[in-house]
Order: structure tokens, then sequence, then C-alpha cells
């Protein structure tokens, strides 16, 4: 019924949106900034979303500019590089 799916999308935005709330909290407590380039202006660190729309963090050591790639669908690390350029 029309009603019904009405009320589902409604109920699922209202979650999306506590989710990135969630989300925002986590990521400004830790003092990660949201896709602001890092110290050397190569590289931006935070909340990404991929060309599928999924979310992940990007971190960036902003010393030897090692970085990292959390996907939040599971938690997966998907891609770690260290400072030297090698890909784990």
């Amino acid at each position: 019924s029309p009603a019904l799916a009405a009320s589902s999308t409604a109920l699922f935005d209202s979650r999306r949106r506590q989710k990135l709330a969630a989300r925002s909290k986590w990521i400004d407590n830790r003092g990660i900034s949201g896709g602001t380039p890092t110290a050397e202006g190569s590289s931006k660190t935070g909340l990404m979303k991929n060309s599928d729309g999924l979310e992940y963090i990007k971190l960036v050591h902003p010393d030897t500019g090692a970085t990292s790639e959390v996907y939040l669908l599971g938690g997966v690390v998907t891609s770690y590089v260290d400072g030297d350029g090698t890909e784990f």
C-alpha cells in the first residue's frame, strides 16, 4: 500500500540522519576533520564516500603520510598505505 511505503521511507530517512549524526560526532570527538586537506595539502582525511556511495573514513598520518581507509559498513579496513607508499 502507498501509505506503508511512505511510512517505511520516512523511518529509513530518520534512521539515516541518526547514523550520520552519530558518525559525525564520533569523527569530531577524535579530532578528525571532515574532508579537509592535511598539512601536506595532497591528501584529504575524514568522512568520505566512494563512487558507489559507501561511506568510509580516511586517515592520514601527518608526519609520515601513511593512510588507511575504513568503511563504516562492517568496519572493514580496505586500504593501508605506509609512509613509503607501500600498500598492504
